[in-house]
């Protein structure tokens, strides 16, 4: 039996969503609330308003697919992007077309350095990583690299980087539900606030010619450290989506 609601959706009982708790954006291409299959406009699933704006992307539900040259989705700095000395959650579905070194989300300061990094998650041909920084110091104290994950071309995966600021100094990766695959400890106090936007599948607007040649599908931030079982709720709720 499944539950039907006034917009069209229904629930099975015992389907598990995606966690909301500490949601601060959302996007799912394949949800007509988040994009109706037209316009540039993405539509922010948590309720916070952080819409984005999209740049020489083509839709195809249930993900967007960028080229690699000029696609983005633009999301004007809000202090709700800003984590600041507190915990942080990235998750991303994500299929890389053509390896390089590219830019799947990333929130930036103008000119490239180490100290202009605050949260991104990257790839270095087909290898996916999270880098962290603080802005300050060096070295350690600077920035921290995830665990790596060699990922293939044409393959989709759900990837997800923790950041444990309060309990830990933690930077934990899984992929596809689960446990983590890797835990990398940092030494950093704070992630660097900047007023700079955040992008999806470019850096900093192009600043440097990083833009993401693939396809991105859902994407999720959180104010706070999700668990193993959480990271899976996440998985098990949209796997299907992306024939995982």
């Amino acid at each position: 039996m499944s539950i039907i609601f006034d917009r069209g959706w229904s629930i099975t009982p015992n389907v598990k969503l995606p966690i909301t708790s500490g949601l601060v954006l959302y996007y799912d291409p394949s949800n007509p609330s988040s994009y109706p299959g037209s316009g540039t406009t993405i539509t922010d699933l948590s309720g916070n308003g952080l819409n984005g704006t999209m740049s020489n992307i083509t839709f195809t539900s249930p993900y967007f697919t960028y080229n690699g040259s000029s696609s983005q989705i633009a999301i004007a700095d809000n202090t709700l992007l800003e984590p600041g000395t507190g915990d942080w959650t990235m998750e991303v579905w994500v299929n890389q077309t053509a390896s390089g070194n590219q830019v799947v989300l990333g929130k930036f300061d103008p000119g490239g350095l180490a100290t202009d990094v605050s949260y991104s998650i990257r790839t270095t041909g087909t290898n996916y990583y999270a880098q962290i920084g603080s802005g300050t110091g060096s070295g350690a104290t600077l920035y921290v690299n995830s665990t790596t994950l060699a990922g293939s071309i044409n393959t989709w995966y759900q990837i997800v980087y923790v950041f444990i600021n309060v309990a830990s100094n933690s930077l934990l990766t899984y992929v596809n539900g689960g446990s983590a695959i890797g835990n990398v400890s940092h030494s950093l106090t704070s992630i660097l606030n900047t007023t700079a936007n955040l992008y999806l599948g470019s850096y900093n607007n192009g600043e440097y010619s990083q833009y993401f040649n693939g396809k991105i599908g859902i994407t999720r931030l959180y104010n706070r450290a999700l668990s193993d079982a959480e990271v899976t709720q996440n998985y098990n709720a949209d796997k299907s989506k992306y024939g995982l």
